[in-house]
């Protein structure tokens, strides 16, 4: 009888596993730059990235790297944030580092710029918050953003920030704080 449990279970299993349709992988991507003191201070001064944006992902990747279907979305992405970067004047002592971070899940690409914005607000008191620079396809529709983890310190931050940002929006700006 117990036998015939088991077997019962694992046809369910199987059943139940055969019957699923898998959506297709996404990429995430947060193409991102750092504008922070040489040595021997560091201090982030800045931090301007695209955000996760969401993309159908390629399907011949890993885990760890992926890319979207199509490569001129990956383009637009980077040059979403070209056009702001390139507008920035850094005069020495500051550098700027620029990184693209790319991933299928869009957790490990959150906790990279939760850290960064962590390690910014803890060294510099000049650093306000992540900007986030608009994303087009390269057909002019708009990527899908994953929404980041509150980076505010209060509640009055918060406010503050959403308010900056949803005025920043109407006005047509191609950049905005995180909050």
């Amino acid at each position: 009888m117990r036998a015939l449990l088991l077997l019962s279970a694992f046809v369910a299993a199987i059943g139940g596993h055969t019957n699923r349709v898998s959506a297709p992988p996404s990429c995430y991507v947060a193409n991102t730059a750092v504008i922070w003191y040489g040595d021997p201070d560091y201090k982030i001064h800045r931090i301007v990235t695209t955000g996760i944006r969401r993309y159908d992902d390629a399907g011949n990747s890993t885990m760890a790297r992926c890319a979207p279907k199509d490569s001129a979305d990956l383009v637009a992405n980077r040059q979403a944030l070209a056009r702001v970067i390139d507008t920035l004047r850094v005069d020495p002592p500051r550098t700027m580092t620029r990184m693209e971070l790319t991933a299928q899940s869009s957790t490990l690409i959150e906790s990279q710029l939760v850290s960064l914005d962590a390690k910014a607000k803890a060294h510099s008191d000049e650093f306000s918050n992540i900007e986030i620079v608009h994303v087009r396809k390269s057909d002019g529709s708009e990527v899908p953003e994953v929404t980041l983890p509150r980076l505010s310190k209060t509640p009055l931050d918060a406010a503050a920030c959403i308010a900056r940002s949803d005025s920043l929006r109407r006005a047509g700006s191609p950049i905005r704080p995180a909050c």
